[in-house]
């Protein structure tokens, strides 16, 4: 970047910013089908996922929503929730519409959108939204907000160059996610091929529940206006810390005294531990087996499995049988599942050596996972070190 690179407001090279509106706070509904209603959800690592998750509306709503119709090119914009994420509209993309906690951006063309995205989810883009309160922290960014920040802005030809360095490093690390993915899927076929289909049970194995194998520990939560019981070393997990499939740390620590003076319980290492009432039971069941002695909140369960069943065996068939779960979660609002369910789910019970094997599968593709997580944290740096220099002129 050179003389010609300069500093300009992005309402300055933008056609039109703006953003949508939920449906049924101006009295329309949504639909089975029709046409594609994005929520922040829809935008994840760069991509519109207008097949995934997506709600519908029909055509009377969607003339309703005008200001808020998307086109191909438009560069979408989370400014609620999870603020910054952003991805270009693919030009196959349909008809589509949002609402409120996205922007949609339609710059002129001065800009070139691959750029523009890359740059709106760089360090330079995160502090100016920080920067945009006094307090540094931010639950949602206004049109005006968005429009005043301020983006480095070369000739097209060098943003499509820098585009098309960081979509090269963009497609490694996709890469790496896409076979760490697939061996998230070969645990499930390896318990497949061993054991069948639970609901079927075409093996004929023993058949009971869960709360035939196991005990339930619940959770709970330290008092937060004692401060100095968040200082400790102790792992206190909750559904944020609900990630992958073994618990190794937790975003929060606690103290001795805060197990003392609070309903939480430290469980031991090779506990299983289950989301029972979080939203996001509306779509998943996080379920992790715990590495490390942990404590956690009550919307927790600790599941400790006997001597008649093998933890890994027992964790896969909570992942498998999550719809028979799922379905028993209750309420739109208090989503959650019982100790009643959780004793209740159906367990297919094989011989524990059969168990054990199945264990020590699964131990061999964690190991590769391991490998691949590794490679993709170090892949993640290379791109944001590429993405800092790139947006300082340095590239």
């Amino acid at each position: 970047m050179g003389l010609h690179d300069q500093y300009v407001r992005l309402s300055d090279v933008s056609e039109l910013i703006t953003k949508g509106t939920t449906p049924t706070t101006l009295g329309f509904n949504f639909t089975s089908q029709g046409i594609g209603f994005l929520r922040v959800q829809n935008i994840d690592q760069g991509q519109v996922f207008f097949e995934r998750d997506v709600l519908y509306i029909d055509e009377k709503t969607h003339l309703a929503l005008k200001r808020s119709q998307i086109k191909s090119g438009d560069v979408l914009v989370s400014i609620a929730g999870s603020i910054g994420r952003a991805a270009v509209v693919p030009k196959n993309a349909p008809e589509l519409n949002c609402n409120q906690a996205l922007a949609i951006v339609r710059v002129r063309n001065t800009v070139f959108q691959p750029y523009l995205r890359y740059w709106l989810e760089s360090s330079d883009a995160q502090s100016q939204i920080r920067g945009a309160t006094v307090t540094g922290t931010i639950s949602n960014l206004s049109l005006t907000q968005l429009g005043n920040l301020k983006i480095l802005l070369p000739p097209i030809a060098e943003q499509k160059r820098i585009a098309a360095i960081l979509d090269k490093a963009e497609e490694l690390r996709s890469l790496r996610r896409k076979a760490l993915g697939e061996l998230d899927a070969i645990a499930q076929s390896i318990f497949l091929e061993m054991f069948g289909d639970p609901s079927t049970n075409l093996m004929k194995w023993e058949k009971g529940c869960l709360g035939d194998v196991a005990t339930f520990i619940g959770g709970g939560t330290p008092k937060r206006e004692c401060p100095e019981y968040f200082e400790g070393s102790i792992c206190w997990a909750t559904s944020k810390d609900m990630k992958s499939e073994f618990l190794d740390d937790t975003q929060e620590h606690i103290t001795p005294e805060a197990i003392k003076k609070s309903a939480t319980n430290l469980v031991p290492i090779n506990t299983i531990l289950i989301v029972v009432k979080s939203k996001i039971l509306m779509h998943s069941l996080p379920i992790a087996i715990a590495r490390v002695p942990t404590c956690f909140g009550q919307d927790i369960k600790g599941i400790k499995v006997l001597k008649r069943c093998e933890v890994t065996f027992v964790a896969t068939a909570l992942r498998y049988g999550k719809r028979w779960l799922l379905e028993r979660a209750r309420g739109i609002n208090t989503e959650g599942l019982t100790l009643d369910h959780l004793k209740a789910f159906p367990l297919l019970i094989p011989p524990i050596e059969l168990q054990q094997e199945f264990a020590r599968r699964v131990e061999a593709i964690e190991r590769l996972k391991t490998t691949h997580r590794e490679s993709i944290a170090q892949l993640d740096a290379l791109f944001a070190s590429l993405q800092h220099r790139a947006f300082r002129g340095e590239l």
